[in-house]
């Protein structure tokens, strides 16, 4: 880790890490993974302009009529099995922004691989 932020720090004068521009919560896919009986982790949000955004990603959404219709849910990345938010973070922190990666999620009952171009974050 030490290495790869000096030589980014080195190079950019800023961290850039790679993000896919989700919003997750740990305790909201738990109970969502518990009641499918599929693992992974609920997107809440899409960051419009974000790579998710671009590739499609589908965000947990409440319609009119108050009823709450359930975002994907990412299984996998690049064929990791991702159960928390920290997997998430753990694995994008090995990748590079422009990195194209695939992501395995389950999506109204089914499960896809959709691919997504990592985009960067300064932090």
């Amino acid at each position: 880790t030490v290495n790869h932020v000096c030589a980014q720090l080195i190079a950019n004068g800023k961290i850039i890490r790679p993000n896919l521009g989700v919003r997750t919560s740990d305790a909201v896919s738990r109970n969502v993974s518990k009641r499918l009986g599929v693992a992974g982790v609920l997107v809440l949000e899409v960051e419009p302009g974000s790579p998710a955004e671009r590739a499609g990603l589908h965000p947990t959404r409440r319609p009119a009529n108050g009823s709450i219709v359930l975002g994907d849910l990412i299984q996998k990345i690049d064929g990791q099995p991702i159960q928390t938010e920290e997997d998430v973070y753990k694995l994008l922190q090995k990748m590079k922004p422009g990195q194209k990666v695939k992501l395995t999620i389950f999506r109204d009952g089914a499960t896809i691989t959709v691919e997504v171009e990592l985009g960067g974050a300064t932090g």
